[in-house]
């Protein structure tokens, strides 16, 4: 399919979840690796030294990606582990490790499919990630590759999501049976974060925690839906401040941000103001209902404790 939508036009695109961003740097920096004996000079003895360093066995590692395909689109929603070892002039990849852990994800999760697979480390390396591309994906054509450059080159971590797509012509990969496969190249797609609501609020709490080297508490319904005008006033004004550097010269148009500045008025629902304005305070009116109606429930329940303690104390 994804040579298909190549060829018609239609660019194929991956979004992922955060949790699969997590477990997939959770594995890297847990990956295995081995002591090695090195030699090093003392600078107060000026004599050799023996040490030991802990080294992993490699620079990246690698694993299946699972979720579900909807047209051009592929929604990443969990992942697991492969083991493997890069050699000087092959992979070696625990296939009997990788067939179990397949098929125990087929029994508990049985709407999710195998749709890629991913990599970390400093470099893509193409020719080895094309075997393990045909390897691990039965539809190597279909399948996705996630690769998160972990080598922080550009202070942040590179996120890149690939297809793939024929090139050359096809070359003879067995004599007995006499199969030719076409040579495969990765080919740049686009890759979102899916967010989820729950899962925005959690990132955003977190983000709060970073920035003020603190800890952070759970705000109330009400103080969310402030914060989150605030936010949202705030960048309208961001991007009321950039056009208007725009119209007046003092920066450079970006016809990126002008089509997202684009799609993101033409997705503002036409509601009229006063319309508008009614729903806002039912939904201001209904919040501060469920608000008060809490509080209601936790005084009678503190008076029942104390006419409970209160009789207990008399009998």
């Amino acid at each position: 399919m994804s040579s298909d939508l190549h060829l018609e036009g239609i660019a194929p695109r991956m979004r992922v979840l955060p949790v699969v961003y997590f477990s997939i740097l959770d594995y890297h920096l847990r990956r295995e690796a081995r002591w090695e004996e090195t030699t090093v000079i003392d600078p107060r003895t000026n004599q050799e030294e023996p040490r030991r360093n802990c080294k992993p066995i490699n620079d990246r590692v690698i694993g299946c990606l699972l979720g579900t395909r909807t047209g051009n689109s592929v929604e990443v929603t969990n992942c697991f582990p492969v083991g493997h070892e890069d050699k000087e002039d092959t992979v070696d990849i625990r296939l009997d490790y990788f067939e179990s852990l397949r098929a125990l994800h087929a029994q508990a999760n049985p709407n999710e499919e195998i749709v890629g697979w991913y990599s970390t480390g400093p470099e893509l390396q193409h020719e080895r990630s094309i075997f393990i591309h045909r390897t691990l994906c039965e539809d190597s054509m279909n399948d996705v590759h996630l690769w998160i450059d972990t080598s922080l080159d550009t202070g942040k971590l590179g996120i890149y999501a690939f297809t793939t797509a024929s090139e050359g012509v096809p070359r003879l990969v067995d004599e007995e049976q006499d199969i030719y496969m076409p040579d495969q190249t990765f080919v740049p797609i686009a890759c979102d974060v899916l967010v989820h609501e729950p899962e925005r609020v959690a990132l955003g709490l977190l983000n709060k925690g970073l920035e003020g080297g603190s800890s952070v508490k759970l705000v109330s319904d009400l103080n969310h839906v402030a914060e989150a005008t605030t936010n949202l006033q705030d960048k309208i004004q961001d991007a009321l401040t950039y056009v208007d550097k725009v119209l007046n010269g003092s920066v450079e148009a970006d016809e990126r941000i002008g089509r997202y500045l684009r799609d993101t008025v033409a997705a503002v629902p036409k509601i009229d103001p006063d319309q508008f304005e009614a729903m806002f305070n039912d939904t201001i009116q209904d919040l501060l209902m469920v608000g008060y109606l809490s509080n209601l429930a936790q005084t009678q329940v503190a008076i029942q404790d104390k006419l409970n303690d209160a009789l207990a104390t008399e009998i």
